[in-house]
């Protein structure tokens, strides 16, 4: 669907990541991280310079994430990036949105759900 482009996950369960990863692959996507924390996230999208990072909102590290993402923003500016949590997170991933990311995913998961995102969005 979306060619070899590389994604970075940055999410600490590793469910939502195992999940995304088979979803992503499925549409074409080369998964080419996985980051745990904020700091990972900045040092993997830094080094890695992927078209696509998934961010949860809640991860956590010693930079907040909306903070991490508006630094990420800044540092890779032709990177897409969505935000993802779940529901009761709703009002960060509204942040988010505010922070750099171009539109957000709630968990659970679904291939249907991520398929449209990801169409709308990179086209």
């Amino acid at each position: 669907m979306y060619g070899d482009s590389r994604v970075l996950l940055c999410d600490a369960s590793v469910v939502s990541r195992d999940n995304l990863t088979a979803i992503l692959t499925e549409c074409g996507f080369r998964v080419i991280g996985h980051a745990t924390n904020t700091d990972d996230a900045v040092d993997r999208c830094r080094l890695q310079q992927p078209e696509l990072v998934l961010m949860d909102v809640g991860l956590r590290g010693t930079v907040d994430p909306l903070v991490a993402l508006r630094q990420l923003h800044r540092m890779c500016p032709t990177t897409i990036f969505l935000a993802t949590g779940a529901m009761s997170q709703s009002r960060l991933m509204m942040d988010a949105l505010s922070a750099g990311a171009r539109d957000f995913l709630t968990r659970p998961f679904h291939r249907q759900s991520v398929r449209q995102t990801l169409r709308l969005n990179l086209g």
